[in-house]
């Protein structure tokens, strides 16, 4: 019987075959969320409490335009101010006062 060697994820990446990836669960983002939760359980953009049920994860600078998953790129907000920001950038300076770029 004929045996196909095993090929590594990283090799078929590097000639070009998309691979599919193995989606999370969840846990890892729900994780994130609590952290920056009892950090401060408000709204980073309009500052209103939110409840840990009723909070997302928001890109500061959104992926579609080079943004990451790190630490210092998320933040807690709230749903409103989430799908009204979607993949514009906010800036939020030193006295709070939120300025729309794009």
């Amino acid at each position: 019987m004929y045996h196909t060697p095993a090929v590594s994820k990283a090799f078929l990446r590097s000639i070009g075959v998309r691979v599919a990836r193995k989606k999370s669960s969840g846990s890892a983002n729900r994780k994130r969320r609590w952290r920056l939760f009892l950090a401060n359980p408000r709204c980073y953009w309009c500052e209103i409490m939110v409840s840990f049920e009723n909070s997302t994860l928001d890109h500061v600078l959104p992926k579609s335009r080079g943004g990451d998953n790190s630490r210092e790129n998320l933040v807690l907000c709230c749903p409103t101010c989430n799908n009204l920001k979607g993949s514009s950038t906010w800036i939020k300076d030193c006295q709070g006062v939120v300025t729309v770029l794009d």
